[in-house]
């Protein structure tokens, strides 16, 4: 792990940043000669449906009656019916007309990156995986941790999970390869975007109640030392000051990483005592 910017950032789309649903002129041209063949008051539809994951999406013809929910969008110049719910949902994805047959697929991709820890790997995505905040997850996975996790947790030779932003990092156990692992995990990373999963939310926790002394810590901490770590898929949380003591937990690509020590010790130290003359020592705990 280290302070230096070692890997360009990747930034993440938010979700209204992305392009409404977008239909092939193959879809569209296979929309209106269905249409032909059936009769002015048909319909072609797209709805979302709840799955495991978010959602899976649903396209067909219907001769809608009076009480759909589904509204003509005339914006796709031909008789598609889709929710208000599902039009904001389908951002980024897009409909197709392959073989005879109508096809869905969006714009999710995933950007893998080492780290200085060779036992953790960041998969940074075009979407958004944590709303604020970082989250760490170990395992055994417990029943009330999120899809996402559980599914990822499925993949065997996961030792623990850290995500923030747009980024989890993943750390391996020491006996797994990146062969095969790298693959799995970014294709349910894929999977669970693709399917409208929605982005993970800190757990609520009790707001600390810092003294002067502890906010300046914090300041530097997620100003100066936390952005440089995270790019390098680690986090530093401030946990606690006593004496003199400054308390870090290490997460992501930081735990186990050889040079983290180091640059706890001669980076993360030598920082807060020149800027908190308050601070004599740093150190990391579990």
């Amino acid at each position: 792990m280290g302070i230096r910017d070692t890997l360009s950032r990747f930034r993440g789309e938010e979700a209204g940043d992305r392009a409404p649903l977008c239909l092939t002129p193959a879809a569209l041209a296979g929309i209106r000669e269905r249409i032909a063949e059936t009769g002015d008051e048909t319909a072609f539809f797209v709805a979302t449906q709840p799955s495991r994951l978010g959602f899976n999406v649903a396209v067909g013809f219907e001769h809608p009656d009076a009480g759909t929910k589904r509204g003509l969008r005339p914006e796709l110049s031909a008789p598609v019916r889709i929710s208000d719910d599902d039009w904001d949902r389908l951002r980024g994805y897009t409909i197709d007309y392959l073989d005879g047959r109508f096809v869905t697929s969006t714009d999710v991709s995933v950007h893998v990156a080492e780290t200085p820890n060779p036992q953790s790997r960041k998969f940074i995505m075009n979407r958004t995986l944590l709303t604020e905040g970082g989250a760490s997850f170990h395992r055994p996975p417990r029943e009330e941790d999120p899809i996402l996790v559980q599914v990822l947790f499925d993949v065997p030779g996961i030792r623990s999970l850290f995500f923030i932003g747009n980024f989890c990092t993943v750390t391996r156990e020491p006996e797994a390869t990146w062969d095969g692992l790298e693959s799995e995990v970014g294709k349910r990373l894929q999977a669970y975007l693709a399917h409208g999963g929605a982005p993970l939310t800190p757990s609520p926790g009790d707001a600390a109640r810092l003294g002067d002394v502890e906010r300046r810590i914090v300041e530097v901490l997620d100003d100066v030392v936390r952005p440089a770590v995270q790019r390098d898929g680690g986090d530093i949380l401030f946990a606690g000051f006593d004496d003199g003591l400054v308390q870090l937990y290490m997460k992501g690509s930081c735990v186990g990483c050889p040079s983290s020590m180091a640059t706890l010790k001669i980076g993360v130290e030598n920082l807060l005592r020149d800027a908190i003359p308050e601070v004599r020592e740093v150190v990391a705990i579990d």
